[in-house]
């Protein structure tokens, strides 16, 4: 039976295992024949295999107006897929990438997700671009390879594809009836090939599954069912734009109803489906506009085939548009005409009308092929807030359609004072400018001294007592081919509090004049208001900024990043490095930081609007000398007339911007607040209840068999239990989530059952898993084998074959390998362990209790009965035959055997993390469903987790972001004049369901978040912010709040808003300072070091955006101490890694982080030794020495080896060595002072120290931290 329902939203009952009604299901029958990509190309069809369309915009969740078909067929062997996706006429098609697993995404793709296990978890992707390159992976990781068998035709309206994998390859046996997989299928567009509708082109991607933020959501997967003869194809639905609805397909067997229900109602259509194969056309009478879920359902009886809903939203013939500039008190109309043939032009009357029915404003729309040429555009300033009407209608007066429209009161935040002060404020830990003026202007503020000499420009800048300058910095200019000798006057003191000064000077010659604005306050930010006029007729031929920097200062670079590292990040131009030997030149970047390890100066500016430069490739240049780098900011380089004033705005300021906290090692900081973290059951206190083997003559690689009898301690049939492992074959220094090699048999909450998983050369060679009911006390021997054949058995019964043969390859070295038989989550009792050499037959495998046996093909059997009882240091076992194991600490002995089961956990997660040390807690973007903003609907959860955090002594710091959902209330109001246009902007999306959009912070949202963030501490009390990108000022063109600027050659170019930034950040810090406790502002601005913003943060965290670059990833030293160092900004930094993702690992950032004296605070149980070492030690008495000042204290090293010490007056050290090499490397170290003794800091294991030098191996880019006496 197929049924069709067009109906309001809703869901259908639930027809499939583990399905909502929501997620699609398609049937994969059987075929012998399978067709060639132009057969398809050129219209034909596939009557053997299944088929289906209706594919949704990934964000809106909407059909889109260009449908793909997708066919679906399997025989014993092997998986087809093959497509056909329209093109738009004339447009070229994107397939640019020709290597394999390269970014597919960004052509004309069509992306494939399988997961054959059914897990909704672990998945592969396939994605093919048009010319047939393919991408292949596991997850995220392109390191998994496959058989496919790619085929694509082009064509002018179409292309196609058909592609073959084997089930070998996908690690799984050939599907039985009925069996289940995750799915989902879709496709990238290029901008070309997104059909156009009247407001602009459709989204990128469109997909089949119902996704919600990203194409890699498993849990969001549809279902494929494979049955032997299930034919349903859906191949059509017609125009529904249009209004034009028409279901096409074939289903040749079976009854079928089709039913169609506008959304508000009306009288149902039906039509009924005779037997006997016949062919899909249903066309129902009509569609009403609106929105509305379309139903695709085929079943066999009670067997489901087929099911999809489809959300879809039909427009009426006249659609208005409305923006309301609720801040600006505007509204702006325009309207479109959803027709197929529009007329060439149409006049639309428009009314506004009040509730009284008054038009308030009228106006005239003009419609070209049923596009609007020019909105309407009223001011409603004077209207009160409420509802009205609007009304279209055509000149001879016929009605075209109405709509309401609320205009929405003055926002209540608008013009907030929360955060804001005055100049007499001067914020910890800053101290009152000091002022000297004469015959020239002196500044001191904590750390630094400056002084202005002509123009406003710095005579000398000192940090941390050294002088930053060669040289004074100037103004050069020329007219006439000659150099413009200046004449200055004296500069002036305008206004001077304790937190600010403002000064003036004046520059003139060859009639030219310049006058400077400047600025400067309490944290050494300086800001140059500059104005460039002329006498009538004067000619500027050049005009360049120059800052001579002394030589063994310019030693390290950073700038604002072109493209933004979210766009691309481009080692070979990484904007952190050292200064080239040769110099540096650039095109205009809004800032560029220039100093050494430990102080520098940074310039800034927010447009390019008045650059002229010769050439726009060295719009700014870094020139070395010999006694001086020379910073050139070539502003004007073309013969520009001064026929209006030119104006420029600049600003500088020094670092390190404060003084670093002596006690920030001791935040403890890392993002993982939850609610109920404060009430959830925690594991990670369980202990390790395990038996450990060496492998090497236990096992074989390559075949065996594996039996283990054990009890459960759970029910596996009960809800929510979750994984518990038995056996696992692992390499111990690969510490990776998904290692390099390794097999696991453990019981699987998905499968229920027990599951096997192969994983060789970073890649997944099995996951197979079956379901075995048991009960709590029952016995039962689990057995797998490997090899010419391979199966999983409970109690001597086959459950299910694995589908490879062998498991790693012959002749793996085992040396370090070791066995694992159970670990924290185990919860089992393990009576006997049995290892053989081959494939043991069935009739021969363990039975519930039946004691094992050792024969002529044992290679280990062990049943623990002569284990000691516990005595508090690891115990033997003792096998009748192979190598003993190792029994962990703890582990209880009893008659029935080894106890590898926890007591119930009562600790609960928060428990474990202060266990571990933390101190704050960062609480990501979901403890508001509302991205960025400040407030949340979870008020007693939130309550609850900040008295529990705060009752141990804890403490919170919430997200926030300048974005604004989709979801959220203010969105329709404020989104136009508030977000962020940029052709690179980033769009986030997330659950609940939304789309993030960018806010500039020049706009008037930075009252709101101030206003919020002010009420949000005063109701609820936490204690930090946590920003991602508050300080980070992106590039804006939104002329609504005044950024961007329209350039000679008449677009509209971006600016950064550097200053509104730094102003909301004082705000937010102020607002902070108000709490009168210990709080702390962690700032996430990845790429960008801005100090005039970052100064009010207490941390940064920084490198997410190289956690997408392929492995193994390696930064350079210069690099991370340019960028990521933080000593020389004054401000403590953090390094971001993901395991799970790619980038540099843990113990990799680790290696070179503690080399720098910075954390890897996310990887929190990682970093939570280090703590522990760095509180014992008590590195706060001590003195950092680093690696890149090793003649004073250093002496030898071993090759690839760098080494730092905190270096206590007692003589007491903690050394930091990290091999950065590619090999590991055995050494000495030798310092200053001879080493008296020598313990490895995480094992307090004595290390050798022979003659006053330490000795010791250094495995590659790991860290090395020792505890050392010296003479």
């Amino acid at each position: 039976m197929l049924v069709l329902l067009l109906a309001a939203a809703g869901s259908p009952r639930a027809d499939a295992p583990g399905d909502d009604g929501t997620r699609p299901l398609w049937s994969v029958p059987e075929v012998a024949t399978v067709p060639v990509p132009t057969t398809l190309l050129q219209g034909g069809e596939w009557p053997e295999a299944a088929a289906f369309t209706g594919f949704s915009e990934l964000s809106s969740g909407v059909l889109s107006r260009s449908q793909p078909v997708v066919w679906l067929a399997r025989d014993g062997q092997r998986l087809y897929m093959a497509w056909r996706a329209p093109r738009v006429k004339g447009a070229p098609l994107a397939q640019a990438t020709t290597e394999r697993d390269g970014p597919l995404w960004n052509d004309d793709s069509i992306e494939l997700f399988l997961d054959p296990g059914h897990t909704h978890r672990d998945y592969l992707q396939l994605i093919i671009n048009a010319a047939g390159t393919l991408y292949d992976g596991r997850g995220r990781d392109p390191s998994w390879n496959s058989d496919a068998q790619v085929q694509t035709a082009v064509g002018a309206e179409a292309w196609a594809g058909v592609v073959s994998l084997s089930f070998a390859s996908l690690g799984v046996a050939a599907p039985a009836e009925d069996a289940l997989w995750a799915f989902n299928a879709a496709f990238d567009r290029s901008p070309a090939q997104r059909p156009m509708t009247p407001w602009g082109r459709e989204e990128a991607v469109v997909t089949w599954a119902p996704v919600a933020a990203t194409l890699h959501e498993p849990e969001r997967f549809g279902h494929l069912r494979f049955v032997s003869g299930g034919v349903v194809q859906w191949t059509g639905l017609g125009q529904p734009q249009w209004r034009q609805l028409r279901v096409t397909g074939w289903l040749p067997r079976g009854t079928g109803h089709v039913s169609l229900r506008a959304t508000e109602g009306g009288t149902p259509w039906q039509a009924e489906l005779t037997p006997g194969g016949e062919r899909l056309n249903l066309v129902p009478p009509s569609v009403r506009p609106g929105r509305c879920q379309l139903t695709f359902r085929a079943a066999e009886g009670e067997r489901v085939l087929a099911l999809a809903t489809k959300p879809m939203v039909v427009p009426p013939r006249l659609e208005p548009r409305l923006q309301t500039l609720a801040i600006s008190r505007k509204l702006t109309v325009e309207a479109a005409l959803h027709d197929p043939q529009p007329p060439t032009q149409l006049a639309v009357g428009v009314a506004l009308r009040n509730r009284q029915g008054r038009a308030v404003r009228t106006g005239r729309l003009i419609l070209k092929q049923g596009r609007t040429t020019r909105p309407l555009s009223w001011s409603v300033a004077d209207l009160p807030a409420g509802r009205y009407t609007l009304r279209f209608g055509e000149g001879s007066g016929k009605m075209l359609g109405e709509t309401a429209w609320t205009l929405p009161a003055k926002p209540k935040w608008l013009g907030s004072k929360a955060g804001r002060y005055g100049d007499a404020h001067v914020p910890r830990p800053w101290t009152p400018l000091k002022v000297r003026s004469g015959n020239q202007l002196q500044v001191e503020c904590w750390g630094r001294a400056h002084v202005f000499g002509d123009g406003g420009l710095f005579r000398s800048v000192r940090a941390r007592g050294k002088e930053l300058l060669a040289a004074p910095a100037v103004w050069r200019a020329a007219v006439g081919g000659k150099p413009v000798s200046w004449r200055a006057e004296p500069t002036r003191v305008r206004r001077q509090a304790a937190g600010a000064v403002e000064f003036e000077s004046r520059l003139s010659g060859s009639g030219v004049r310049l006058r400077c604005q400047g600025r400067m306050e309490f944290d050494g930010f300086v800001k140059l208001q500059v104005e460039v006029t002329g006498t009538p007729g004067t000619t500027l031929d050049r005009l360049a900024l120059e800052i001579p920097f002394r030589k063994e200062v310019a030693r390290l670079l950073h700038h604002f990043p072109k493209p933004s590292v979210w766009v691309a990040v481009d080692m070979e131009r990484f904007n952190a490095r050292a200064v080239p030997a040769a110099g540096w030149r650039s095109p205009f970047v809004y800032f560029v930081w220039v100093g050494d390890e430990a102080r520098g100066l940074q310039w800034l500016c927010e447009s390019d609007e008045g650059w002229r430069p010769a050439d726009p490739q060295r719009a700014i240049e870094l020139v070395p000398g010999q006694q001086q780098t020379l910073l050139r900011l070539n502003v004007i380089g073309k013969r520009t007339r001064l026929d209006r004033p030119r104006r420029y705005t600049f600003a500088f300021q020094a670092s390190p911007v404060k003084p670093t906290p002596p006690d920030y090692r001791r935040w403890r900081y890392a993002q993982v607040a939850s609610y109920g973290i404060e009430k959830t059951p925690h594991p990670g206190l369980k202990k390790d209840l395990s038996v450990t083997y060496p492998a090497a003559g236990n096992i074989l690689p390559d075949r065996g068999t594996l039996e283990v009898t054990l009890v459960p301690h759970f029910d596996s049939t009960a809800p929510g239990e979750l994984n518990r492992n038995v056996f696992q074959l692992l390499w111990p220094e690969d510490r990776r989530p998904e290692p390099a090699a390794g097999i696991w048999f453990y019981w699987n909450q998905d499968d229920r059952g027990m599951r096997v998983v192969v994983r060789e050369e970073n890649q997944y060679r099995c996951i197979v898993g079956a379901p075995f009911a048991w009960k709590p006390g029952e016995v039962h021997t689990v057995a797998f084998t490997w090899g010419e054949e391979g199966a999983i058995y409970v109690d001597g019964q086959k459950l299910t074959d694995i589908g490879i043969q062998g498991a790693l390859a012959p002749g793996t070295d085992l040396s370090q390998a070791r066995i694992l038989l159970g670990g924290r989550d185990c919860d089992f009792t393990v009576r006997q362990l049995r290892i053989s050499d081959r494939v043991r037959p069935p009739e021969t495998l363990g039975v519930g209790a039946a004691p094992l046996t050792a024969d002529e093909f044992t290679l280990l059997l062990d049943r623990f009965a002569e284990v000691a009882p516990p005595q508090g240091e690891p115990r033997a076992t003792r096998p009748e035959r192979g190598t003993p194991g190792t029994v962990a600490i703890g582990v209880p002995w009893t008659a029935d055997g080894l106890q590898l089961a926890n007591p119930p956990v009562t600790a609960t997660t928060l428990d474990y993390l202060q266990s571990l040390g933390l101190r704050w807690l960062g609480f990501h973007e979901h403890w508001t469903d509302w991205q960025g903003f400040p407030r949340t609907r979870y008020t007693q959860e939130l309550r609850s987790l900040l008295a529990a955090c705060h009752q141990r002594g804890m403490k919170v710091a919430l997200y926030h972001s300048w974005q604004l959902a989709d979801i959220a209330p203010e969105f329709g109001a404020y989104l136009r004049e508030c977000e962020v246009i940029a052709p690179d902007r980033f769009l986030y999306t997330r659950q609940p369901k939304q789309t993030d959009y960018p806010i500039c912070p020049r706009s008037a949202w930075a009252d709101f978040l101030a206003d919020g963030l002010q009420r949000l501490f005063r109701e609820f009390g936490p204690d930090g912010i946590y920003s991602d990108g508050l300080s980070i000022p992106p590039e804006c063109s939104n002329a609504l709040h005044g950024c961007g600027y329209l350039g000679e050659d008449g677009k509209r170019h971006p600016t950064v808003p550097i200053f509104a930034v730094r102003e909301a950040m004082k705000r937010f810090a102020r607002i902070l300072e108000q709490q009168r406790k210990e709080t702390l502002f962690v700032c996430h601005m990845s790429g960008y070091v801005t100090l005039p913003s970052l100064a009010f943060c207490d941390a940064y965290l920084d490198a997410e955006h190289l956690t997408g670059r392929p492995r193994p990833f390696r930064l350079s030293l210069d690099a991370f101490r340019a960028e990521f160092m933080g000593h020389n900004f004054g401000i403590p930094a953090y390094f971001l890694v993901y395991d799970w993702h790619q980038g540099m690992t843990t113990t990799e950032a680790l290696a070179i982080s503690l080399l720098h004296d910075t954390e890897v605070p996310w990887s929190f149980e990682a970093m939570a030794p280090v703590w522990r070492i760095w509180e014992q030690f008590g590195v706060e008495q001590a003195r950092f020495l680093p690696y890149w000042q090793p003649g004073s204290w250093l002496r030898a090293v071993p090759r690839g080896v760098k080494a730092s010490l905190y270096h206590k007056p007692n003589g007491e050290g903690l050394l930091v060595a990290a091999n950065l090499s590619e090999t590991d490397v055995s050494g000495t170290l030798r310092l200053k002072w001879p080493i008296e003794s020598a313990r490895d800091a995480f094992t307090d294991e004595p290390v050798s120290v022979v003659d006053g030098a330490l000795t010791a191996r250094f495995p590659s880019w790991q860290p090395r931290l020792f505890r050392v006496t010296l003479r």
